[in-house]
């Protein structure tokens, strides 16, 4: 699948809730360097949906995406 099917997959599945989904398709290795799929991995660890809850992997890609959204608008729901 190409890195843009599966970031739009992995959108629709976190606009719909459905968590797992959205975290499969917003990992996937075609997706590493997206700094859309990476804020919202970052939710999902932050918040413990579609995983385990973890402050610090969120903190850390949070701050390995963070100079990629100045001045930019993410539209989530």
């Amino acid at each position: 699948m190409d890195p843009s099917e599966c970031l739009e997959k992995g959108l629709a599945a976190y606009r719909r809730g459905n968590f797992k989904k959205a975290f499969a398709m917003l990992s996937a290795e075609t997706l590493i360097d997206d700094p859309t799929a990476q804020y919202l991995l970052g939710r999902m660890y932050y918040d413990g949906k579609g995983t385990r809850q973890s402050y610090e992997l969120a903190i850390h890609l949070y701050k390995l995406k963070s100079s990629a959204f100045v001045g930019m608008s993410i539209r989530i729901s």
